[in-house]
């Protein structure tokens, strides 16, 4: 997989996560979010019946996905807005 495609996919995946977390909370727009880090707070704000099983399977996917270098990746000075389709 190319690194462009990679960077989609982040850029995508950060503005999915990020919305399900303004869902449960608002967070203030300028507040910057790795992907591990956004994946972090979403699991501590809404959790998946518990199971830390299920953290362990999302964060290797999405490791797998993006590689290491972005998934710690400090983010980018733009806020990451989400796509209206992807908000339901």
């Amino acid at each position: 997989m190319s690194n462009e495609s990679r960077e989609r996919i982040y850029a995508q995946l950060l503005r999915t996560i990020r919305a399900r977390i303004d869902g449960v909370i608002k967070l203030p727009d300028d507040t910057q979010l790795s992907l591990a880090c956004a994946l972090n707070l979403l699991f501590l704000l809404k959790g998946e019946r518990g199971s830390i099983g299920d953290y362990v399977t999302t964060f290797r996917a999405l490791q797998a996905t993006v590689g290491d270098d972005l998934i710690w990746a400090e983010p980018s000075k733009s806020p990451a807005v989400a796509a209206p389709e992807v908000i339901q």
